[in-house]
């Protein structure tokens, strides 16, 4: 039965960041959202020692508000979720900056 993993994403000054409550002493950065993903995919089984993982990728509440340049109220919220969750599980994604303009 797989392990499940929360992994938190930050973002500030300019760099991404991640850790997890359920990964002891263990966090991964890079300037690049989608260098940090390889990271966390890389860096949390080794961590724990096993590949048979489910890992749960969530922004951390405050990366609305940052990237919004306002409140992170309803519309802008469900939107930045929206361009986060396609960059961190892309699927045909033509542009993974999209985050950038959100």
């Amino acid at each position: 039965m797989a392990t499940d993993v929360k992994v938190i994403y930050h973002y500030e000054d300019g760099s991404w960041w991640a850790d997890s409550p359920d990964v002891e002493r263990w966090s991964a950065a890079a300037d690049e959202l989608e260098d940090l993903i390889t990271l966390v995919s890389e860096g949390v089984p080794f961590a724990l020692e096993t590949e048979d993982l489910q890992i749960e990728h969530l922004p951390a509440p405050d990366l609305m508000e940052i990237f919004s340049g306002r409140t992170a109220g309803g519309r802008v919220r469900v939107q930045f979720r929206e361009a986060f969750f396609e960059v961190v599980n892309p699927i045909d994604v033509p542009n993974p900056t999209v985050l950038a303009a959100a």
